[in-house]
């Protein structure tokens, strides 16, 4: 008797893809998969449920996103974070964040600025219920919010990706340094909130630059008490 083969349609195939990409992608963020950690096929995809199919789809769609690295004959693991990296990635931040929150400064309006209180509101919310990961979470929108009101797709994608970067780092410095006061980081978004109220583009830009420096100044100093490594080849 043949035994026919099980096939999914598109939509679903396409859904399962999604799923196990958002679930792999949420593991690596909050370090429960950590850098540089192997990736075992067989293992993720029993763990998740799925066929090796949308698995491989899902690794491939995170290889772009630079969390996932691969190379013939020796598999997949989870990419390590490196002060080289931190660097590459805030000058984008720099750039991209820069130039957005001066933008935005000039053309918001009392909607979106009303938008972007509520997020800070939210994310205090978490502080205080010691919800670490969903306070990052919100912190990240909050610096994302000024490029998504510009209505550039291309920004949008470089920034959904910054943040995701930007998230697990911020686990990962947790794990060797105490961690930036949210108070701290409230003050400086309550400063950029009374700038972009004023429409003062040059101030909510060096206040954005001020805390992307910060942040890196944390990352330098965890690679000097070697808990971050400064560059990696596999």
């Amino acid at each position: 008797m043949m035994i026919q083969k099980r096939t999914f349609p598109a939509r679903q195939l396409a859904s399962m893809e999604q799923w196990a990409y958002d679930t792999i992608k949420d593991r690596i963020l909050t370090l429960e998969l950590r850098p540089g950690a192997t990736i075992t096929e067989a293992e993720l995809a029993k763990s998740l449920d799925v066929s090796k199919t949308p698995l491989r789809a899902a690794l491939m769609q995170l290889e772009r996103d630079e969390l996932v690295e691969s190379a013939p004959y020796k598999g997949s693991w989870v990419r390590p974070v490196t002060l080289e990296s931190i660097q590459h990635l805030f000058q984008l931040r720099e750039a991209i964040e820069g130039f957005a929150v001066e933008a935005f400064a000039l053309v918001k309006t009392p909607e979106q600025l009303s938008k972007l209180q509520n997020i800070e509101r939210s994310r205090l919310e978490a502080v205080e219920q010691n919800q670490v990961d969903l306070a990052i979470v919100r912190d990240a929108e909050f610096h994302s919010y000024p490029v998504q009101a510009l209505g550039n797709p291309h920004l949008d994608r470089l920034m959904i990706n910054i943040s995701d970067h930007r998230r697990r780092l911020r686990h990962l410095l947790a794990d060797h340094l105490p961690a930036p006061s949210p108070y701290a980081i409230t003050e400086r978004h309550n400063a950029l909130l009374a700038a972009f109220e004023k429409g003062e583009a040059e101030q909510v830009r060096a206040i954005v630059v001020d805390g992307i420096r910060a942040l890196l100044g944390v990352a330098e100093e965890a690679a000097a008490k070697g808990a971050l490594e400064v560059s990696t080849d596999r």
